[in-house]
């Protein structure tokens, strides 16, 4: 077969590889050949030129990256599930060659040998480490505003995950946001008197996210409101329902003020008080007017039960009265005051001294009366006295003006004073 030399145009046999005439090699087919691979090397050379101008376009590449975020990205319904379900499933081994992505690993070179190009096998890429469970959940309370939640989970990933760095900056975000979130509510209980909250709302806050001054100087004003507030609250107790009321309210306070010192002072002051019923104290009786009962009904129809001391202005006019000599034995004398069953138009009343002197009266009083609880200090008092009076009409009926101490006591007990030094 005959071939055509592009140079010098003349025709030789195929048996030649170079042109018998001219010398040139190239001929009308392997110039018509190479001239297509030419052209395909020309074409992928421009479409790579392109590709390099669209990576350098940064506005492409911002795109380019956030579809691939969010093709990737996960919600946080997603997260949470993934921390719920069972542990990841082994992959399965087969034959398959698994393409490696471009960066998971450096290829080998390729070797030519002779005419055909072998590529040596790439070295196997081990899986890659799981997202650690405890950073995905703190993530999504994090995203939830359940900061508490997240810092207590996040606090969880170990120095040993690939996420605990990022772990760490999360972490100091959400204790700031709920460092901010607990002084807010801190100072709505605050306003609203419940001191209690308040103090273990702030002491949490500092158990999670670490000292801060701001939060100190609010859970000490918290404290210092609330100890005033059980102070008052124990005087109170004190005077209508006697010492252990007061223990009790101090002991229940002691729960939130732990270890207070003072407060475990006034506990023990309460606690230290004796009570003693009136009938065990030595006394003197002045005529029928006095006597002792463990029943009775007041105007109201409520009943009365225990030990009652009853005075009466039977008959007409009458008073009657009690002494007792407590000197150097008892501080205190305390009762519940009532009336009994009376007409509208008759009057009852009684009077306190110590050592001869008025210390206290309740006036006279009518069916209408509710009651009182008194608390009497008798310190170094040796006589103590009470006296009862009122009117009346026989032509009433049979009810008489009467008047009734209910548990009356006395008691080793303590001033508003002994309460003030004590919690000095």
């Amino acid at each position: 077969m005959a071939r055509k030399c592009l140079y010098c145009g003349c025709t030789y046999s195929d048996h030649f590889s170079l042109c018998p005439n001219c010398g040139g090699g190239l001929t009308a087919e392997n110039y018509h050949k190479e001239t297509e691979e030419e052209e395909k090397v020309g074409i992928m050379e421009i479409m790579s030129d392109k590709l390099r101008e669209l990576l350098e376009d940064k506005r492409v590449l911002v795109v380019l990256v956030a579809v691939a975020l969010f093709l990737s990205g996960a919600s946080v319904s997603k997260r949470i599930a993934r921390h719920k379900d069972s542990a990841p499933i082994p992959q399965e081994q087969n034959d398959v060659t698994t393409p490696v992505a471009v960066g998971d690993a450096q290829a080998e070179p390729a070797v030519e040998q002779g005419n055909a190009i072998v590529t040596q096998p790439a070295e196997p890429v081990s899986a890659s480490v799981p997202t650690d469970r405890n950073y995905e959940l703190g993530m999504a309370y994090l995203e939830h505003g359940d900061y508490e939640k997240a810092i207590r989970t996040l606090n969880q990933v170990p120095s040993s995950s690939k996420e605990y760095a990022d772990a760490q900056i999360a972490l100091l975000s959400a204790s700031d946001l709920y460092r901010s979130q607990a002084l807010q509510k801190a100072e709505e209980y605050n306003s609203s008197g419940d001191y209690a909250a308040s103090i273990k709302l702030l002491r949490t806050a500092e158990e999670l996210t670490g000292f801060s001054a701001e939060v100190v100087m609010q859970r000490e004003a918290a404290e210092e409101q609330y100890f005033n507030l059980v102070v008052d609250q124990c005087k109170e107790a004190y005077r209508a329902d006697g010492a252990e009321k007061a223990a009790t309210i101090a002991n229940g306070a002691l729960t939130v003020l732990k270890e207070d010192a003072r407060l475990l002072k006034l506990k023990q002051l309460f606690e230290s008080v004796t009570t003693v019923s009136a009938q065990q104290v030595s006394h003197n009786y002045s005529t029928y007017a006095i006597s002792t009962d463990d029943y009775a009904v007041d105007s109201y129809g409520n009943e009365h039960s225990g030990e009652l001391l009853h005075f009466s202005t039977y008959p007409s006019g009458a008073s009657g009265s009690v002494e007792y000599t407590p000197y150097e034995k008892f501080n205190t004398f305390s009762a519940k005051i009532f009336v009994g069953k009376m007409y509208e138009q008759q009057r009852s009343q009684l009077q306190f001294y110590c050592d001869g002197k008025l210390v206290y009266d309740t006036g006279m009083v009518d069916r209408q009366y509710r009651g009182e609880t008194i608390n009497i200090d008798i310190t170094g008092v040796y006589s103590f006295r009470i006296v009862s009076d009122g009117y009346w009409t026989s032509a009433l009926g049979s009810y008489d003006p009467n008047i009734w101490l209910e548990n009356p006591t006395f008691s080793t007990g303590i001033t508003e004073a002994d309460i003030d030094a004590a919690i000095q």
